[in-house]
């Protein structure tokens, strides 16, 4: 699985012990080398970033701390200068075949313009991830974040089109209640 992204981010919350524990295990059985970002806990996000970042909404702090998580892994993918990189949550559970379908995927995804993103997982009982022919079905906004893994040409899309732009969503819709 190492060999199919350059690297694994990992979103999590310092003081979430239970959970980092859990992720740990999970990604020790896949022998999965991965990073934790921690960097925007909700309780350490300074108020100029909520201003930069963000436009007056409903959204929590929690929810704020999850997008600018995702914002840093992308962040990370441009400073190492990264070409694929896989993101999970720290709840994340992984199939016993994930690594095959991941190479079935990023091999498919070869086929694709650069700037794809690729949600793995079956959140909400849907999913862009299938078995069978064809791998990757094309889709459009998901109601979960789940498992993206992207190119470095998404990343850096998704930094531009952030500059010019303050976030009113959470990056999880279901995590809105």
């Amino acid at each position: 699985m190492n060999a199919l992204v350059d690297a694994a981010f990992v979103l999590s919350v310092r003081s979430f012990a239970d959970r980092i524990a859990h992720i740990r295990s999970e990604l020790a059985r896949k022998a999965i080398r991965f990073e934790f970002v921690f960097e925007y806990d909700a309780n350490a996000i300074p108020d100029d970033v909520i201003d930069q970042r963000f436009a007056p909404s409903d959204m929590k702090r929690a929810h704020q701390s999850l997008v600018l998580k995702h914002i840093r892994s992308w962040e990370l993918m441009r400073e190492r200068n990264l070409a694929r990189v896989l993101v999970l949550e720290d709840d994340a559970l992984l199939a016993p075949d994930f690594a095959v379908g991941l190479d079935e995927a990023l091999t498919e995804a070869q086929e694709l313009q650069p700037g794809w993103c690729l949600y793995l997982g079956r959140g909400n009982n849907q999913h862009t991830g299938a078995r069978g022919d064809p791998a990757l079905l094309s889709g459009g906004l998901l109601p979960a974040t789940d498992a993206p893994v992207f190119d470095g040409v998404a990343a850096e899309r998704r930094l531009e089109y952030l500059s010019a732009r303050r976030i009113t969503r959470p990056a999880d819709p279901k995590s809105r209640s």
